[in-house]
């Protein structure tokens, strides 16, 4: 369960986001993409991205930059996880909190780890007259002797929690202390968002990308990259173009690809009933954001988290639906985990309640502030 809080349109949110897939829904402009920023910025501080890479924009996408997260004129937000973890015997809840503060720089305000019953893990300290600047001291429970007494002095440029497993402590903790750590850690998966524009496909693109860019303008690079490289990525390639065809009413027969001297690329598609080749600038928008989207579910390292912003755009319904049910099996089979949002409440009446699919409602509630509710298939 993610925690948000004072996060841009969030006064306070809770979110299970990453189930095997997450759809979020709303209006423009109820907060679904602040959610969304929140997701990728919490995999960012809890696994340790230098806070000075943050600040020069070398981090997630955020819109206006870190600055602009705290909600209206403060300068602090709170971002954390809950969950349960084998612990001492028993599973047992923790909660997990990280609140940074967006003044000249990026400082840690408070982190803080502790279990359901208040019992503190670790915990950051007030900086006190004569402390360094650039360090912060941390309170550890070692769960053993002088289980309160121990504390460490780290830099403060990245969060405690990413640094607990290769600290050296005066007394060693319990060894399930770095089983939690490393699971929370798991939690935060590491996050990969893509909003394809098709007008962007629609050129030659220089031959060699082997990941996908945000708005999926390498698309034909990618591909092309694939379709030479191991048997397993050749097949990915073939699954993509089957998976599209089939959505678009299988329309096409073949996907192929034209290079030039200068090393860049186009590809195209044999149509089965015009008998003649189309390549990408003749394509349709929902036809080349369906490749873009099914490329990145083939191409995200396993173990991510895939957020497709705005994933019905240029597309019908029910093809809508359709590349959810497939997504949802590639998910499964490459061990990701999908959010996807929309502003489409038709496809998300076609999606609630099915086994497999979480939908959430995101919406401006009576004080403007952003709010989140399970969405339920509504009578019988």
């Amino acid at each position: 369960m993610y925690v948000f809080r004072d996060f841009k349109s969030f006064a306070h949110a809770e979110a299970d986001l990453v189930r095997p897939l997450t759809l979020i829904t709303g209006p423009t402009g109820c907060g679904k993409t602040n959610l969304v920023e929140g997701l990728e910025l919490a995999s960012f501080l809890a696994r340790g991205i230098c806070f000075d890479d943050l600040l020069r924009s070398r981090g997630p996408g955020i819109r206006g930059g870190i600055a602009c997260c705290p909600r209206g004129e403060g300068h602090s937000f709170t971002i954390g996880y809950e969950g349960r973890f084998h612990f001492l015997g028993s599973r047992r809840r923790f909660r997990y909190r990280i609140t940074p503060v967006c003044g000249s720089g990026l400082d840690i305000a408070e982190e803080r780890l502790e279990l359901e019953d208040g019992t503190l893990f670790f915990q950051t300290l007030p900086q006190e007259q004569g402390d360094s600047a650039d360090e912060m001291i941390v309170r550890c429970n070692t769960f053993g002797k002088d289980r309160f007494g121990l504390r460490i002095s780290v830099c403060r440029n990245r969060s405690f929690l990413s640094r607990f497993p290769h600290c050296r402590f005066e007394v060693k903790p319990h060894p399930d202390c770095y089983s939690v750590v490393d699971g929370l850690l798991r939690k935060f998966l590491p996050v990969y968002r893509f909003d394809p524009q098709p007008h962007s496909m629609r050129e030659y693109v220089r031959i060699g990308d082997r990941s996908l860019n945000l708005d999926g303008s390498n698309l034909a690079s990618l591909l092309f990259s694939m379709s030479r490289d191991t048997q397993e990525k050749q097949d990915a390639v073939r699954r993509i173009f089957r998976n599209a065809n089939e959505l678009l009413g299988e329309i096409y027969e073949t996907l192929d690809f034209v290079a030039t001297p200068l090393k860049d690329v186009l590809f195209m598609v044999y149509e089965k009933y015009g008998e003649s080749w189309l390549d990408m600038r003749l394509l349709s928008d929902g036809t080349l954001r369906i490749l873009a989207l099914l490329a990145s579910l083939e191409t995200v390292p396993p173990g991510a988290c895939l957020v497709w912003d705005a994933f019905d755009r240029f597309l019908p319904v029910d093809v809508a639906v359709s590349l959810l049910d497939r997504a949802r099996g590639v998910a499964a089979d490459r061990s990701i985990g999908i959010v996807a949002t929309t502003g489409r409440e038709e496809t998300a009446d076609e999606i609630v309640g099915r086994s497999g699919f979480h939908v959430l409602s995101c919406r401006r509630g009576s004080q403007g502030m952003s709010e989140l509710k399970d969405r339920k298939r509504e009578g019988p």
